[in-house]
């Protein structure tokens, strides 16, 4: 079955390459996003997944390759750029600022609006994640772990994204918060917001989005559907 990706994606990496000093991750990877699309990306561990979003992201230079978004081309190692062009990376891990309060730390992702548009943007996320409203003033280190992942997700809608990226968003969750994770994932596809979804609940993945890209040893090797028939064993090909 052939995948077809989009024809005018709203981002498309070409050629990437990347590593950590002289140890290589990343060799001729190349995705392709389109506006309203939800894409997986999957592979076993150390796969360099992670290291994709992080390039994607700015947060890691790549040593080789074109990243370009809405048409123009995005610097290498650039985070503040690649955010102000609308794309948000929601990293693995459930990170927050412990010691601020849950607004506090919603708050952050939108420190560059002015005091209104963040405050209505604040009032936005809180009606995707309602939970969070009651407890607002309390310290985030006082949440519960599928509680931070929430947060470390409304931390990221601040921005209003058009492409958001979750590394591993389910990881020490509940099945009722993935649920959620998932949902989520659907209904920002529903108002025109790009996702890249790397998770290893791959059956969810595939679920959930339109294509899944195949990752391995730093390649790209394929792509995939839950419509395409071979689904389960291109997955072999990839774990096993």
């Amino acid at each position: 079955m052939h995948i077809s990706a989009p024809a005018d994606p709203v981002l498309s990496a070409s050629g990437i390459a990347a590593g950590y000093g002289k140890i290589a991750v990343l060799e001729d990877v190349a995705l392709d996003i389109g506006t309203g699309e939800a894409v997986g990306l999957v592979g076993p561990n150390g796969a360099g997944k992670t290291t994709l979003l992080n390039v994607l992201s700015g947060l890691l230079p790549r040593s080789a390759g074109e990243v370009r978004f809405e048409g123009a081309g995005l610097p290498s190692g650039a985070p503040r750029a690649t955010g102000r062009a609308g794309i948000v990376q929601v990293v693995e891990g459930h990170r927050v600022f412990s010691k601020l309060s849950v607004r506090d730390n919603i708050e952050l992702g939108g420190y560059e609006m002015q005091a209104a548009a963040r405050r209505a943007r604040l009032d936005d996320v809180l009606q995707t994640f309602p939970e969070l409203r009651d407890r607002l003033a309390e310290k985030a280190g006082a949440l519960s772990g599928g509680q931070r992942q929430m947060l470390c997700i409304a931390q990221g809608l601040m921005r209003a994204p058009k492409l958001i990226m979750l590394d591993e968003p389910s990881a020490g969750l509940a099945p009722i918060l993935v649920d959620r994770v998932v949902k989520l994932v659907e209904d920002l596809s529903t108002r025109g917001v790009s996702v890249l979804f790397v998770d290893q609940l791959v059956d969810r993945v595939a679920a959930t989005c339109d294509r899944v890209y195949l990752m391995r040893q730093g390649r790209i090797i394929g792509q995939t559907s839950a419509a395409d028939p071979g689904f389960k064993s291109r997955l072999e090909d990839v774990f096993f």
